[in-house]
């Protein structure tokens, strides 16, 4: 037999009814091999259950019928039983049920009884299913089995006998060429231990549970009193003429239970036995005693009669059955109309509720555009107020020369209008020469600017403000903010303090710029570590950063204030947390950067934002590397603008709010309070806050904060009602604790919808009672906040938590939410998030020949500066002969990402590159020469050049040392020297390109998409020149440009490889080289130098 095993393997138990194949089959369950899901309850006849799985009893049964048998059938079953199985698909029934019942299982058994007659099925069907078949025939003494059946079903012991015989010998013969044993029932009851040891060495398997850890459960199974039949008290029920037969056939497989041989010996035995009754089954009917006819006879008429009684029974049901048909189909004609009437009705019912939910969002559309219109009216009323003060001032009068002076100057010359109004001045009043103006033009121009206290401007910044070293893999996180630090305590400042805390320096740049006309910033530190610093950058015009997007001069301005801001903070890798669409395209020049959005508002629900900024929103929630969200009503709103979303709620400072301070406000009347603190703006809801008032008149409604929605003037007829104005954030601790209960009173818009309140993990903080509007952010907090979804249930829950405040556990609960709720936790979930974003592999192909140190040089510099954690390097090396070869296959053994591939001969510089780029996996790919050193973030930066420039085919750095217009002018002394002038150089260039015709190849990236479509380099060149000029002009081609990136820089000491060469074969191969160029496109035009700017 074959030693090889297919991984799952099937006990078959074959055995005659009342031989012992269920004990036999739970014992094997209990060493591990499982019996599927449908077995049935215990029954008088076996209270230690069947272990027969019924799907299986059920199908044989199904058969047997199919063939005009039953189990108690002892004739043999029709000669072609096995193709008329498969004719009527129970093969493909019996592969179907092995599969749903068993499916991976490793071993597995399956016990009933029938399967004797139908075990060629089986192990058709397992040879399907490729699983390997065992049998394990279950014997038992047949004077035992004959008593047993006689007693259960009253069957006679000839019919027994020859039962037992059948369920013997077919399975016999059916398993001569399958893995099997015999186990005899007394043995399992006896040494149970035996038995199964037996079982596993015969059929070559190891049960998955050892007898010693389950032989608690097996003794507890077996017992004596499993055995319902002895072999003694029915010594006499098989018939006396078999006797001798039966039991040579018994003591055949005791011997095989016993020793494992035997197996022809008991065929012999069978078939001998079985050809004596097959030969006289035909006489059976014969042989039946006349009295059995009679008695057979009567029962016919007998029949007869009853038919004659049925039948007249049956017309008279059939009669009364076509009434009730008739009534049923009258029923059914009824249902079906009343089926469509509540079709309909569903139908209208859905219509109904699809144009209430769509009138509803309507409704909260609409409300918000209402909002925001009313927010817009009032600024212009505002502006209008202090435009009339300004007008009609003395100031605006005596000011009147200097603005004409002004507009001179900017005009070049006098307008029309002024003009005309000098000549009706001196009209009227001849004796005006002297100009007004003149002596404050003369202070202006003396006067300096003046920083804040604090506050070091960017002249000054480096001999009064340093921030720490940037520390070892830490990003520098720069926060493009929505609001100035000093402006209201929110989310940005508290995201910032936090990062700080983390050990990052962070850098937040004030959305209030500096009116100044030259590059810069002003710094102030926030911190005694030096991690945090807010930056207002010098900007034209200060414009404001909420009505419009920046213009291109704009830009060019913040890009040149952001370089020195750079050039300040020595960067190396950094962070841009933008939080306004304004901030896209300067966030985006930071050098070696992940940018995030931090989506914490639907700005589309402010009344200041226009168009064309949410247009470029919707830019910045696609070209962000990781977009984030304050709630799940904005997760569902911008999913489809960015694969990766982190939803990164607000919290709490929950130190600051949990406490209750020294001094707590108190009413001087007395008076429970129900509080409110934050923005009182065109969300807030001033309804609800008249019906609080007026249902709790003996209340005092307290509201913090800055009024622009007009609330004070609408409310001012309410006695209860009192505005403190906007407070400092290191006290509203003080109102707080005074709130008895504390409101969420907004408006349902969308500007609302969207909002994950910051104020209500503050109020849990202090375990306060909190009433809010039902608003999708508020379910987060369960039974922690009373919610309501009207302004009657709004009151209602008022009223019940000032009778009804909560205990001291329900205080504790609100407590231990908001603790967990910490803004130092958010930005431990911003961090992983961050950490968590994929990184586009980069594959770096160093062509190498000759020159070692410079290529040690070039590697040492990949390791140390690239910073980049998915990067590929492969070295190809042209037969040098320096001892390169052994260095690189030591080199290889460092990393898994490094690969090195050994030419015989010089393959030339194409040909290398090829064979580097055909064995590169990088998403991005960099041809880099070996007399090259590489500075800090070069890859990202060179990579998010090309992402946010989809038009590049191809880019380049900048460097000391290439004949085109990658060079730039540069000085230093040694590497060291080269790093810290090179960082000075990019940084003062961050985020610009030069557009190239050709870029040199002694270090270019490139897109995979790029090279799949453009193609290997062309090997024609062979050992170098004009390969680069070819494959520039191939992308080209394909509709893509080359640029070089100016914010990074690549010492190069250009044509190390060349320098080898004798002049007069380096000047031949340009030649044929240039031939070759021009022969495919047209006339070379040479490389030449940048053009130096003019100052």
């Amino acid at each position: 037999m074959s030693t090889e095993r297919s991984q799952k393997r099937a006990l078959l138990i074959a055995g005659m009814h009342r031989s012992g194949t269920s004990a036999l089959t739970r014992v094997i369950n209990l060493h591990g091999a499982a019996l599927g899901t449908h077995l049935p309850e215990p029954a008088h006849d076996n209270e230690r259950g069947f272990w027969e799985n019924q799907r299986f009893v059920a199908f044989h049964e199904r058969l047997l019928s199919m063939l005009a048998s039953d189990w108690s059938d002892p004739r043999p079953l029709p000669s072609d039983w096995l193709q008329q199985a498969r004719d009527m698909g129970c093969e493909d029934e019996l592969c179907r049920l092995i599969t749903e019942e068993f499916g991976d299982a490793e071993l597995w058994a399956v016990k009933d009884p029938r399967i004797c007659r139908f075990l060629p099925l089986w192990l058709s069907a397992l040879g399907r299913c490729d699983i390997e078949p065992a049998v394990i025939l279950a014997s038992r003494n047949p004077c035992e089995v004959v008593g047993s059946l006689h007693r259960r079903n009253g069957l006679g012991a000839a019919t027994s006998a020859i039962l037992w015989l059948r369920h013997l010998t077919e399975p016999l013969n059916a398993s001569e060429q399958t893995a099997r044993c015999v186990v005899e029932y007394e043995s399992l009851l006896t040494d149970w231990r035996t038995s199964m040891q037996q079982i596993a060495n015969r059929l070559e398997l190891r049960w998955p549970i050892l007898s010693e850890t389950c032989a608690g459960p097996v003794e507890q199974y077996l017992d004596a009193g499993l055995r319902h039949e002895v072999s003694s008290p029915t010594q006499d029920a098989c018939p006396v003429a078999w006797r001798s037969d039966i039991d040579d056939i018994h003591a055949a497989c005791k011997e095989l239970d016993r020793s494992g041989a035997g197996w022809d010996k008991l065929r012999a035995h069978g078939d001998r036995w079985l050809s004596k009754v097959d030969f006289c089954a035909p006489l059976l009917q014969d042989m039946l005693p006349s009295f059995m006819h009679d008695n057979a006879q009567r029962e016919r008429e007998q029949l007869g009669k009853d038919l004659e009684v049925y039948k007249g029974e049956a017309k008279r049901l059939y009669a009364e059955n076509e009434a009730h048909v008739e009534q049923i189909g009258a029923l059914q004609l009824r249902l079906s109309e009343a089926r469509q009437q509540v079709e309909a009705i569903s139908r209208r019912v859905a219509d109904l509720e699809g144009e209430l939910a769509a009138k509803t969002a309507e409704s909260v559309q609409l409300r918000g555009e209402l909002a925001k219109a009313r927010a817009r009216m009032r600024v212009l009323e505002h502006a209008k107020h202090e435009l009339d003060m300004v007008l009609g001032s003395r100031s605006w009068r005596w000011m009147r020369p200097f603005r004409v002076i002004m507009r001179t100057l900017h005009n070049r010359g006098l307008a029309a209008e002024d003009r005309a109004a000098l000549r009706r001045m001196f009209k009227n009043d001849p004796r005006a020469s002297a100009h007004p103006a003149s002596a404050f033009i003369q202070a202006a121009s003396a006067a300096h600017d003046e920083c804040e206290p604090g506050v070091v401007s960017t002249s000054a910044r480096s001999a009064m403000v340093q921030p720490v070293s940037q520390g070892g893999d830490c990003r520098d996180y720069f926060v493009f903010s929505v609001i100035d630090w000093h402006f209201r305590t929110q989310r940005p400042q508290h995201l910032a303090r936090e990062l700080a805390k983390a050990g990052r320096r962070v850098f937040y740049i004030s959305n209030n710029f500096i009116d100044r006309d030259v590059p810069g910033f002003e710094v102030e530190q926030l911190d005694e570590a030096g991690r945090l610093f807010q930056i207002r950058l010098y900007l034209r015009g200060a414009p404001a950063i909420y009505h419009a997007l920046p213009t291109r001069d704009e830009l060019d301005r913040l890009r040149a204030s952001m370089a020195e801001l750079l050039a300040w903070t020595n960067s190396c890798g950094c962070a841009s947390l933008v939080q306004h669409p304004y901030w896209l395209e300067t966030a985006r020049m930071l050098p070696d950067s992940r940018m995030v959005y931090d989506c914490m508002d639907h700005h589309g629900g402010f009344a200041d934002n226009t168009p064309e900024v949410l247009a470029r929103e919707r830019d910045l929630m696609q070209m962000s590397d990781l977009l984030v969200v304050t709630s799940d009503w904005l997760r569902d709103e911008v999913a489809e603008y960015n694969e990766h979303v982190a939803l990164i709620r607000n919290a709490c400072e929950y130190e600051h709010f949990c406490e209750v301070p020294e001094e707590v406000y108190r009413d001087a009347e007395g008076r429970k309070i129900i509080g409110y603190y934050g923005a009182i703006a065109e969300w807030f809801d001033l309804d609800l806050i008249e019906k609080v008032a007026r249902r709790f008149a003996d209340c005092l409604v307290l509201l913090v904060g800055a009024d622009t929605a007009g609330a004070a003037e609408r409310l001012e007829h309410l006695d209860n009602v009192e505005f403190i104005g906007e407070v400092p954030y290191a006290i509203l601790p003080r109102y707080l604790a005074a709130f008895d209960v504390c409101l969420l009173p907004f408006q349902v818009i969308p500007l609302t919808l969207a909002t994950n309140p910051v104020k209500v993990y503050e109020y849990l903080s202090a375990g306060k009672e909190v009433v809010s509007v039902d608003l999708p952010e508020i379910a987060q907090f369960g039974d922690l906040v009373h919610r309501a979804s009207t302004h009657e249930a709004f009151v209602e829950a008022v009223g019940e938590a000032l009778a009804s405040p909560a205990g001291a556990e329900w205080i504790a609960q609100r407590r231990a939410f908001a603790s967990r709720q910490t803004w130092s936790h958010r930005v431990s979930d911003l961090m992983a998030g961050m950490q968590a974003l994929p990184t586009p592999r980069v594959s770096v192909i160093v062509v190498t020949y000759n020159n070692l140190e410079l290529t040690k040089t070039c590697l040492r510099s990949l390791e140390q500066h690239s910073h980049y954690p998915d990067l590929e390097i492969i070295v190809v090396d042209n037969a040098s002969a320096d001892g390169s070869p052994a260095f690189l296959r030591a080199w290889e053994k460092g990393g898994e990402l490094r690969r090195v591939v050994l030419n015989d001969d010089n393959r030339g510089f194409a040909a290398a590159n090829n064979q580097g780029l055909a064995l590169a996996s990088g998403e991005y790919l960099v041809m880099l020469n070996n007399d090259t050193h590489v500075t800090p973030g070069w890859i990202a930066t060179l990579k998010a050049h090309l992402q946010h420039h989809p038009e590049l085919g191809m880019i380049g750095p900048v460097t000391n040392n290439i004949g085109n217009e990658a060079r730039i002018d540069i000085s230093y002394e040694g590497m060291d020297q080269m790093l810290v002038e090179a960082a000075r150089y990019t940084r003062r260039h961050a985020g610009i390109i030069t557009p190239l015709r050709t870029a040199a190849f002694f270090c270019v990236m490139l897109p995979r998409e790029v090279y799949e479509k453009v193609g290997p380099l062309d090997e024609a060149f062979g050992v170098g020149f004009f390969e680069d000029d070819d494959y520039c002009r191939r992308v080209e081609k394909e509709g893509w440009s080359v640029a070089c990136a100016d914010d990074v820089f690549i010492h190069h000491h250009l044509s190390a490889s060349f320098d080898k060469m004798k002049q007069e074969k380096r000047k031949a191969l340009f030649e044929t080289n240039k031939a070759l160029y021009e022969k495919k496109w047209g006339t070379w035009v040479a490389h030449s130098y940048r053009k130096p700017k003019r100052h």
